[in-house]
């Protein structure tokens, strides 16, 4: 008998695996990017606005099938609402372009291909389609924030479920410690996870990351263009399902030389990120406030 509940005891303890079902998921959605030093939004009819924060939040339902090893996730975006702030005459044009941006992502949905440890390994934005130089600048945008937005779910578990009391380490690029670039990000990086609390079937994760990156544009700029990266995250799975119940990530960035330090700002881009499930009554699962250890 004590053979058996040893058994159960170690299955349970094995069971960090994820799983998307085909019946529909649904998720609350939220971002928050900084970027003291702006960032360029676009939009049709010639306006531009350079922008220092950018909220975006969404509801999502999603609906998974399996392909070998590979989960294959489609994720429509039901509703979408994008805020932020451009100074001064630039803020009626960010208004406007991300009306504009809303308008194309009506109908929309988000394809999520994802490892059977978790990692998201590839997302493409599924409706919208480039019609001339100017909705391609747009759709470049609505890629890299939906990116951020999504960034919750890319979250990878431990090999076979089972991380032996130990941390792991998050393998490929993590979403969460990418720049804000369409040209990728390059640099080492390290991002680790580890349980921290089982209640059940509910498991606590919580998750550090840090390394030296440049966007992919700029490798061969030199050491003034690289920047420290650090990130944060904690998050709950409920592992009788394998599907994320909330989780959130804070990403910060600052270049490590003294020439780029030309602000008073302590940081040159920052992420912050959160996801949770929606009940079949509406309720949206927050993530608690957060503790001292």
């Amino acid at each position: 008998m004590l053979l058996v509940l040893w058994w159960i005891g170690a299955a349970q303890a094995a069971s960090l695996v994820p799983s998307w079902p085909d019946s529909p998921v649904r998720y609350h959605l939220e971002t928050l990017i900084e970027t003291p030093r702006s960032y360029l939004h676009v939009g049709r009819n010639n306006l531009q606005s350079r922008a220092t924060r950018h909220g975006v939040r969404a509801d999502v339902t999603c609906r998974g099938s399996l392909d070998k090893k590979r989960w294959g996730v489609d994720c429509s975006l039901d509703e979408v609402a994008f805020g932020g702030h451009a100074p001064g005459d630039d803020a009626e044009a960010l208004k406007a372009i991300f009306a504009q941006y809303k308008e194309m992502l009506s109908g929309a949905s988000v394809s999520l291909t994802i490892t059977d440890t978790g990692r998201v390994s590839a997302m493409k934005l599924v409706g919208p389609t480039k019609s001339d130089a100017r909705t391609g600048q747009m759709l470049e945008t609505l890629h890299l924030f939906l990116r951020r937005l999504f960034s919750p779910l890319d979250l990878q578990l431990p090999k076979n479920g089972d991380d032996k009391g130990k941390k792991w380490r998050h393998r490929g690029a993590p979403m969460a410690l990418e720049l804000l670039t369409r040209y990728g990000t390059a640099g080492g990086i390290v991002l680790e996870h580890q349980v921290t609390g089982r209640t059940d079937a509910l498991v606590d994760v919580s998750s550090s990351g840090r390394g030296s990156v440049t966007s992919g544009d700029t490798l061969e700029a030199g050491a003034g263009s690289l920047m420290r990266i650090e990130s944060t995250g904690r998050g709950q799975l409920d592992s009788a399902s394998g599907l994320i119940v909330w989780r959130e990530i804070a990403t910060q960035a600052k270049y490590t030389v003294s020439a780029y330090d030309t602000g008073s700002q302590r940081r040159d881009y920052a992420h912050t990120a959160w996801a949770g499930r929606i009940g079949e009554d509406g309720d949206v699962v927050t993530p608690p406030p957060a503790t001292d250890p």
